[in-house]
């Protein structure tokens, strides 16, 4: 029944709110119509420039492609679009939030580094992302690397990249290590 009130109400706007959208994905997904729901999450994350509302569809998106099992089918058309150098903004950055939320660093920093340097990013803000990138996946190790590298291509910035290095090695446990850095 709240489907069908929330449909009529779409049906009968011209300009349809984005919160309508998502509660009819959302209750799409509690009916058991997941193909719909996934449908619905799809158009939504296509058009919405909010990055926190992004975010929230995005993490619906994939949780609904999960249960659904075609996630790695939106990967693997979202490579497609990298590889032949027409994937945006948007679809790079869910493509490295799907590899992030495996866990996967590797692919999720490659697939950046192909996208930011298609886009012409420089050195540092490639560095910058992939360092965001190892510190979500929780690779510390990697994470350190790149602080490494940021500090030898961005003097300017070494007061900072130094203070993360430290956190890193805090959050490792690594507390002498990281009064060393500092």
């Amino acid at each position: 029944k709240a489907i069908e009130v929330n449909e009529a109400i779409r049906a009968s706007r011209e300009t349809v709110a984005e919160d309508l959208e998502m509660r009819l994905a959302w209750l799409y997904s509690e009916v058991g119509n997941e193909e719909k729901a996934l449908e619905q999450w799809l158009a939504l994350w296509r058009k919405i420039t909010s990055i926190p509302r992004r975010r929230y569809v995005e993490d619906r998106l994939m949780t609904v492609a999960s249960r659904l099992g075609t996630l790695a089918d939106i990967a693997i058309d979202l490579e497609e679009k990298l590889a032949e150098g027409t994937a945006d903004d948007r679809e790079a950055g869910l493509l490295i939030r799907i590899y992030s939320r495996v866990n996967d660093s590797i692919a999720a920093t490659e697939i950046s580094e192909e996208y930011m340097a298609q886009s012409g990013k420089n050195q540092v803000e490639r560095l910058q992302e992939k360092g965001r990138i190892y510190q979500i996946c929780n690779d510390y190790w990697n994470y350190e690397q790149v602080i490494e590298q940021l500090i030898e291509v961005d003097p300017d910035g070494k007061t900072e990249y130094l203070r993360q290095l430290a956190l890193s090695m805090l959050e490792r446990g690594k507390a002498q290590e990281a009064r060393d850095v500092l």
